[in-house]
């Protein structure tokens, strides 16, 4: 933590911090930090085996400030994953976050009679517009 005066004479304090938006995600979510004085970073996500999955900076020197990239969970399979800012040379913040599945159709055949819906449960409303009669299967697809 670091005091800054400003022109008023008064102390405002500046913390180094770190928010992930969306937290679940589907496709990709943002991580913004914010560090309070130069200082050399590293951000990478690791899975649960403690394997890094992607790095962002690797003992990269950087200026105080606000700083974002954008996680792309692609190839990644669903579950929970931990970020981690380490910067300086014993300071970190770790958060949590899940990459959970979308909810989607998918085409089992090509006369587009049959389509399966996941997850299940969902959270929020889905419209499916039918044409015609269809068959709806609803089933949670193992990860």
């Amino acid at each position: 933590m670091i005091l800054i005066a400003t022109k008023f004479g008064q102390a405002q304090t500046v913390i180094d911090t770190m928010t992930i938006f969306p937290n679940p995600f589907t496709t990709f979510t943002t991580i913004h930090f914010e560090i309070a004085k130069n200082d050399t970073v590293t951000l990478e996500v690791y899975n649960l085996y403690g394997q890094t999955v992607r790095s962002f900076f690797n003992n990269t020197i950087l200026y105080s400030g606000s700083y974002s990239v954008d996680f792309y969970a692609d190839t990644l399979p669903n579950g929970l994953y931990i970020v981690l800012l380490k910067y300086g040379f014993n300071k970190q913040i770790a958060k949590k976050i899940v990459i959970q599945s979308s909810t989607s159709i998918n085409d089992l055949t090509n006369n587009n009679k049959n389509f399966v819906l996941y997850p299940n449960p969902t959270k929020d409303l889905l419209t499916i517009p039918i044409d015609g009669q269809k068959i709806i299967i609803v089933t949670r697809l193992a990860v």
